[in-house]
């Protein structure tokens, strides 16, 4: 009986030590493969969906080609921006009065946004008449709007009566899904020699893709164009048929 006792005793022990043996080995397999993937986790990141800010719950992407803008049918949330004197106006979202058109520009720095602005001046008067409510968002702060456009682009703002709002807080172009990080290295040229302060740029280090928006009266997307490339912009001709279209449907 004891020999029996002790030989049931020594299979035990036995087991005991393989079974020991082989969760030290795979306890060490999963720390080296958990080790691996600690390692290649910044590039997953960075490559993988968009920086979250918690400061109003901004969703700024890592580049401009990674930006997940609002296609056509999508409801548009609200979302505030500053006027030229620093008041808070509310774009909301829901139901319109008539269709509104967004044009989104990075600055009155950037020369591209500036042709832009004028060549709409040919088709923005005859949509305003036609119903279209218009109005173009800047990454710059509020004070320089329209006093920071070029010469050119400060005389049509002002001839074709442009309303601009100041996105310098990114919730437009976070609300739309166009805002960016921009690279360090270019935020602070920016800033230091073109005088992009207190604006996207200096504030949260994104700009927006530069778009046109056209929204309904039911409150979604009508009509979008972005390109992540800024040297790209909508034709005043596009932008006044495009604009004509959901006219003719509100």
């Amino acid at each position: 009986m004891n020999k029996f006792f002790c030989l049931i005793m020594m299979s035990l022990f036995v087991v005991g030590c393989s079974t020991s043996s082989d969760v030290e080995s795979t306890t060490e397999a999963v720390a080296t493969s958990a080790s691996k993937a600690v390692e290649n986790a910044p590039e997953l990141v960075q490559s993988a969906a968009p920086v979250s800010k918690a400061k109003n719950n901004l969703m700024i992407y890592p580049s401009a080609e990674e930006t997940q803008p609002l296609q056509v049918g999508t409801a548009v949330p609200g979302f505030n921006v500053l006027t030229v004197d620093g008041e808070e106006k509310l774009f909301p979202a829901g139901q319109r009065d008539k269709p509104l058109m967004l044009v989104t520009f990075r600055g009155g720095w950037c020369p591209f946004c500036n042709v832009h602005l004028e060549e709409l001046q040919e088709v923005v008067p005859e949509l305003s008449a036609a119903g279209m409510e218009v109005a173009f968002l800047s990454g710059d702060r509020p004070e320089i709007l329209y006093a920071g456009l070029k010469d050119g682009a400060q005389a049509t703002a002002k001839e074709s009566n442009y309303v601009i709002y100041s996105d310098a807080n990114v919730e437009a172009a976070s609300a739309l899904g166009i805002a960016f990080k921009m690279p360090e290295a270019i935020r602070g040229r920016l800033i230091d020699s073109l005088g992009a302060t207190d604006g996207s740029v200096d504030l949260h280090s994104a700009l927006s893709v530069p778009s046109v928006y056209i929204i309904d009266t039911s409150g979604h997307v009508a009509f979008v164009h972005t390109d992540p490339d800024y040297k790209v912009r909508l034709s005043a001709e596009d932008t006044k048929a495009a604009a004509m279209k959901v006219l003719a449907r509100n």
